[in-house]
């Protein structure tokens, strides 16, 4: 092994996602102001919202590349 950290996601299923509005910077008003005119901007030369731009996800990606020893 060489000691390097492997971040990994959990399963979906153990996620706790509850609303906690105490934590909350900015009110819902403002919020869907944003929202509503992050929706209304486009990718230049695409039809996809600013907001829904990601990265591609990469299906192909290398298997790590531990081994055993016996």
């Amino acid at each position: 092994m060489t000691g390097k950290r492997v971040s990994r996601l959990n399963p979906k299923q153990d996620w706790v996602i509850r609303d906690v509005p105490e934590l909350r910077i900015i009110d819902d008003a403002l919020w869907a102001a944003v929202r509503q005119r992050q929706g209304a901007l486009v990718s230049k030369g695409t039809t996809v919202p600013v907001w829904d731009r990601r990265r591609p996800h990469r299906p192909g990606a290398a298997p790590s590349r531990r081994s055993s020893h016996a």
